[in-house]
Formats: structure tokens, sequence, C-alpha cells
């Protein structure tokens, strides 16, 4: 938004073509903020060299196209309901990675895909709309689509 404001969206892409602004997030199970920072820093090495960042690619995007945003979660910050809040908006009724569900005497596991289509398919009622992905978004390792 703030560049088609400014007048600059038109950054050409792939054959001159530009190319819309995008957002990209990249989930690292257990590396709080931090961490990750610590791991975009130079660091000392033998003889007052310094050695790269642990992860240099990263850190390359941190430091030109990219910025690095901490995220804090709600109570439940487990894989299924992080992936299910970025991706529709919603991780309402997601208390855990496992859990019992007293109405259908079912338990819901996250990471199985007959839960993990229900849980998508709750959010989706709930927020109004298929998801972040709908329109020509990608994803690789996520539970939801």
């Amino acid at each position: 938004r703030r560049r088609r404001r400014d007048g600059r969206d038109g950054a050409a892409g792939h054959a001159g073509r530009p190319q819309p602004p995008g957002t990209v997030f990249l989930q690292l199970d257990g590396v709080g903020h931090d961490v990750l920072r610590d791991a975009l820093r130079e660091r000392p090495g033998a003889g007052g060299r310094t050695r790269p960042p642990l992860m240099e690619h990263v850190a390359a995007w941190a430091a030109t196209t990219h910025r690095l945003t901490p995220w804090r979660t709600d109570w439940s910050s487990q894989t299924g309901a992080s992936q299910l809040g970025i991706l529709h908006g919603s991780n309402e009724d997601v208390p855990a990675f496992r859990w019992y569900e007293k109405e259908s005497g079912e338990v819901m596991i996250s990471n199985r895909p007959s839960s993990a289509a229900e849980l998508q398919r709750r959010a989706a009622a709930r927020s109004g709309h298929a998801g972040l992905l709908t329109d020509d978004g990608a994803s690789r390792g996520n539970l939801f689509t």
C-alpha cells in the first residue's frame, strides 16, 4: 500500500513485468526473535577475525530487502495454532497440539490430515474467507492451505 501511495509500485520483475509487494512468513520452530537476531550477526573468530553469520542468506535479506519483526502469539504458540492464525486469521479453539473434543468424542491432533482439514474449515467459517494463500499464494511445509 505504501508503495502504491508513493507511486513506487512499478518495480520490474520477471520479463519486465511489475511485481506486487508481498509478504514472506518464515516460521522456525523453537527459535525466538533474540536467538534469530544473534544468528544474523557476525561472530568473533580466531586471530581477531570475524566469522560470518550463522544464517548468511537471511542476514543478507534483513540487511537489504526484508524486515525482521517480532511476533507474539496468543496463548497457544504450538505450530498448528500459529500456522492457522497466520494463514486464516483465527486459531480459536485450538488449545494444544492434541486434545479431546467432548461434543464429538473425537481426539483432534493438529498434524493429522482429517483434524487439520476440520480446523481449516472452522477457521474459514469464522473468518469468512478461504485464507491468506487463496489468491495465487504458495506455502511449503504447512499443515493448512
